[in-house]
């Protein structure tokens, strides 16, 4: 099904509650990629009678900082352990 209605949305920065960017969703989506901020405060989407979108995050390389510690920390844990099983072999 189409969705034909083209409903307003409003992007607000959490910290200062100001109503930040304003847009429209048709068809289920809504663009906001011109909207370049220069903090790294987080954000929710706003639709009236709709609700709002849980907080969320918007800046360079987002995901790739993210998933580059989460690799670091488990690579880190993998090799903590490899240590401390060779730790426990000579011990033994």
């Amino acid at each position: 099904m189409v969705q034909t209605k083209v409903y307003p949305f409003f992007m607000r920065n959490m910290r200062t509650n100001k109503v930040v960017y304003e847009g429209t969703i048709l068809n289920y989506e809504g663009w906001f990629s011109d909207f370049n901020p220069i903090s790294s405060d987080e954000y929710v989407i706003e639709v009236k009678g709709h609700g709002k979108s849980v907080p969320f995050w918007i800046g360079d390389h987002l995901l790739e900082k993210a998933s580059t510690r989460l690799g670091y920390e488990l690579l880190s844990s993998l090799l903590q352990d490899i240590i401390n099983r060779e730790v426990s072999k000579e011990q033994q």
